[in-house]
């Protein structure tokens, strides 16, 4: 996500995300890792409400959801996505292998909580966790 005065972008150009992604490569590690942490909570806080109430319903993965709204498939950001998510692994995993830390950042909206304490939703959240590593996984090390 880019900063721009104290305040994040909703989205960006695959031009922006390749710019943001050369500039935090060249970061010190702890800085780094912070900002990845940051850029993955910026971008789960991108989904709104309706989007986890069709996804839920639908079984969509959140992570479908991060794809289309951080460009991870354009030919410009993939490459660059890829190394970021071998480097920062540790942080990306962080998120996807503890599905109360995932609900817990969701639910940032009462409406987006509501959806996800049904006993779908908690599912749709533990099956979001499994999918997303293997989705992840497979998109950053094959």
């Amino acid at each position: 996500m880019v900063e721009k005065q104290g305040e994040v972008k909703k989205s960006i150009s695959a031009f922006e995300a390749t710019e943001e992604i050369e500039k935090l490569l060249k970061l010190p590690m702890p800085v780094a890792q912070e900002r990845v942490l940051t850029w993955i909570r910026a971008g789960l806080y991108l989904i709104t409400p309706g989007q986890v109430e069709h996804a839920v319903k639908t079984n969509v993965q959140v992570v479908h959801l991060l794809f289309n709204h951080l460009h991870l498939a354009h030919p410009l950001v993939k490459p660059l996505a890829r190394k970021l998510f071998q480097i920062f692994w540790d942080s990306v995993s962080h998120y996807l292998t503890d599905a109360q830390r995932l609900y817990r950042i969701l639910s940032h909206n009462p409406q987006i909580a509501k959806t996800l304490t049904s006993p779908k939703g908690q599912k749709w959240v533990d099956n979001c966790c499994i999918y997303g590593y293997v989705v992840m996984y497979n998109f950053t090390w094959l």
